[in-house]
């Protein structure tokens, strides 16, 4: 596909700003991952995930303004390559230049400063209605957005519906305002969920990443931070560096642009572009998107639930 004794040029178009800080950075960084749509750049601890627009935009991605279709994996792009970097440009091996000038930061745009529970909850039921109908058996979607009876269970779907059920009663904790936050037992639930699942970001990982998202949305920063605490060691042990960088970003408010437009869309009571949304969310990895979403959904119900409580009391 491409010569081997020329020297390729593009452009980065936009990125999240752990992936330009990555970029930018005078330290050494290197190839770690390839894949057909997507490669992964590492810097100490710190990863960057570059591809055409179709990856969307996150925390941790920068799009490359590459021909349409662009396999990275037969590039010839291998993992162990290392960068250079002079003036505004990266250079991966001796094939790709990538040019950093004028490159545009992106950020989320801030969760609703107000919200209205009437409006939450109209989002939640449009949302089970489109669930039921596109909701894969992969990952954890089905347990926490709408088949939770299901008869036949994945082993993933049996291994964590204790977990689950745990997260669910440590949100209730978290918005009843009970003293959730004195002690590490409370959070025990996190260990059976890091790492649970196969692929690249396991969808237990992805699950509490959509906790941790929601719960800052909602203005529940604290709880966030601990549960990415608590994740992050497991996760750490497991050796997957990829999905510890993004579980440690949305320990920080961070996630998939795609995550964020569905999550504040709900948190308008939005429901027009719904089915669009969940398009979004459903091309994110393999499950993954899905994943993400089952667990802000959770977070979500679990919100509703203790507004419910207290207009009764």
């Amino acid at each position: 596909m491409f010569e081997s004794s020329v020297p390729y040029r593009f452009k980065v178009r936009s990125g999240g700003a752990l992936a330009l800080a990555l970029l930018r950075a005078p330290a050494p960084c290197r190839v770690v991952a390839v894949f057909k749509r997507s490669f992964y750049l590492r810097s100490g601890d710190a990863l960057a995930c570059l591809g055409g627009p179709e990856i969307g935009l996150g925390p941790l991605n920068a799009l490359i303004e590459a021909p349409a279709g662009m396999n990275w994996s037969a590039s010839g792009l291998r993992v162990g390559d290392r960068c250079r970097r002079s003036a505004a440009a990266l250079h991966l091996g001796a094939r790709f230049v990538l040019s950093l000038w004028d490159t545009a930061l992106w950020r989320p745009d801030p969760a609703p400063s107000s919200l209205d529970p009437v409006a939450v909850t109209r989002a939640l039921r449009h949302l089970d209605l489109a669930c039921a109908e596109q909701a894969p058996a992969e990952g954890l979607a089905r347990l926490a957005l709408w088949d939770r009876a299901a008869a036949r269970r994945t082993g993933v779907e049996a291994a964590a519906r204790e977990p689950m059920a745990a997260s669910r009663r440590w949100l209730g904790a978290v918005f009843g305002g009970v003293g959730v936050g004195q002690g590490r037992d409370d959070l025990a639930w996190v260990e059976a969920l890091a790492g649970l699942g196969p692929g690249l970001t396991p969808s237990g990982d992805d699950y509490l990443g959509g906790v941790m998202i929601a719960l800052h949305a909602l203005g529940e920063a604290g709880p966030a931070r601990r549960l990415a605490e608590a994740a992050g060691r497991p996760s750490a042990a497991h050796g997957n560096a990829i999905s510890a960088a993004h579980l440690a970003a949305a320990g920080e408010a961070q996630g998939h642009a795609a995550v964020h437009d569905l999550l504040h869309g709900m948190l308008h009571g939005d429901c027009t572009m719904l089915h669009a949304k969940l398009a979004a969310i459903a091309r994110i990895g393999h499950s993954s998107g899905w994943d993400i979403l089952a667990g802000m959904v959770t977070v979500l119900r679990g919100w509703r639930s203790q507004q419910d409580k207290r207009q009764a009391a």
